[in-house]
């Protein structure tokens, strides 16, 4: 079995895309567990900066999060 191609990755990539999108889910970056670390990071006192660079999301979106603008029906325990 050869090495995967970069080709093969984009290709990959892409049908995961559209499969997520078919599925009603875009290009969501976040489940719910993400979300959740997410709320539990940021009321430990993370800040908001290295949460979103953790998790490869906005500022705009990681604040909607921390207010519950976002995710609102998922909580932390």
């Amino acid at each position: 079995m050869g090495a995967v191609s970069d080709e093969d990755s984009v290709n990959s990539d892409i049908t995961f895309f559209r499969e997520q999108r078919a599925a009603g889910r875009g290009n969501r970056k976040l489940n719910g567990e993400a979300v959740r670390e997410i709320k539990r990071l940021l009321a430990s006192g993370e800040s908001v900066r290295k949460v979103r660079e953790r998790f490869g999301i906005s500022e705009t979106a990681t604040y909607e999060i921390k207010r519950g603008i976002r995710w609102a029906h998922i909580t932390i325990d």
